[in-house]
């Protein structure tokens, strides 16, 4: 399956939004606007129609669609509220996912020692699992194959184990402990506790994701918000019809478009992590983290290696000339050491798997 469009500017801040097809729930209402409209049509006609109005007997007052109009009211506010919290809140925890993949990624490119190739090479397979992390989620979230998705496979041909993980298993999770092996055998101990914490936070970004997917709308409250408006919008014909007349046919398809409208908008949103336009756009999030980590695996604007603490001793200054020029020839030796072959050698295993 593949993601729907969803750079269609959704809010133009216009009046064409009047008449917007595409994003507009009519489709989803059209069959229940025909019902209410045909089932009003009869009240009407067993109403009006001389010789055919046997309802006429029949006492109509609009006390009972007053009340029950506020109870459905409030039973309506209430499946809102709780459907666009639970849209809101997903979209939080993608912005924080975002930031943790970043945090992690620069800590990795940062503090974790670079000194030979293999190291190096190390911290790319690291970074390639950082990338690997969002979009290992958005298929879990879907409940979707996650080793044989072509966005995800290239990211874990370096690591057989995980590419030979059953579909049953928690993917993110068994990345979060590869990458927290990997945290383990780097060695300094100021990346292991910053990280660990990230990595942390993570898990629990993950736990709070799968909790929004996986707990639904409790089903005695779905039923009894359905029955109440079955209740309403049946008895509604008969308190109009003796006030407005024919008018009755196009107030109760209005009112059905109205409330029924707010109901499929609920449907939708409660789950933002589908494939619906409506969603959120979780294949344009994965995709910008993964460019983001990128461009810090490629290390852009940085000097790269290994940053170690600096010692908070003063040292005697024996004049301006000599500490400027031993000042010089440290950096110089510094930036000797590999450096520039640290860099030229990085990103090379990120951009091949990206063109992959």
């Amino acid at each position: 399956r593949h993601a729907k469009d969803h750079s269609v500017k959704i809010y133009s801040k216009g009046w064409k939004d009047v008449i917007r097809w595409k994003l507009s729930i009519w489709p989803q209402t059209l069959p229940f606007v025909a019902f209410s409209a045909a089932y009003s049509t009869l009240i009407c006609i067993f109403f009006l129609v001389e010789h055919a109005d046997f309802l006429k007997r029949i006492p109509n007052t609009t006390l009972f669609i007053a009340i029950m109009g506020a109870v459905m009211s409030l039973l309506l506010s209430f499946r809102l509220s709780t459907a666009y919290d639970r849209y809101w809140e997903g979209r939080k925890l993608w912005s924080s996912l975002r930031f943790q993949c970043l945090n992690l990624a620069r800590q990795f490119k940062v503090f974790a020692p670079a000194t030979t190739l293999e190291s190096e090479t190390a911290t790319q397979r690291a970074l390639l699992l950082v990338s690997a992390i969002p979009i290992a989620i958005k298929h879990r979230l879907r409940k979707e194959h996650q080793t044989t998705s072509v966005d995800l496979a290239p990211l874990l041909r370096e690591h057989e184990r995980l590419k030979e993980l059953p579909a049953s298993r928690n993917m993110p999770m068994m990345i979060l402990m590869e990458l927290q092996a990997y945290l383990m055998s780097t060695g300094p101990s100021v990346l292991i506790k910053d990280a660990s914490n990230v990595i942390s936070s993570m898990g629990d970004t993950l736990s709070a994701l799968e909790r929004i997917r996986s707990t639904p709308i409790p089903g005695a409250y779905r039923i009894q918000l359905l029955q109440v408006i079955g209740i309403y919008f049946l008895a509604l014909p008969f308190q109009l019809v003796g006030s407005v007349k024919w008018l009755t046919i196009a107030v109760c398809a209005i009112a059905t478009f109205v409330v029924v409208g707010f109901l499929v908008i609920a449907e939708k949103i409660e789950n933002p992590f589908g494939y619906d336009i409506q969603d959120l756009p979780l294949d344009l999030y994965c995709e910008e983290i993964r460019l983001s980590i990128q461009s810090i695996a490629a290390g852009k604007g940085w000097s790269g290696g290994w940053i170690k603490p600096h010692k908070l001793e003063i040292h005697p200054i024996q004049s301006k000339n000599t500490s400027l020029d031993a000042c010089t020839r440290a950096s110089e030796d510094h930036s000797s050491v590999g450096c520039s072959q640290r860099l030229q050698h990085s990103g090379q295993l990120y951009e091949e798997v990206a063109t992959v």
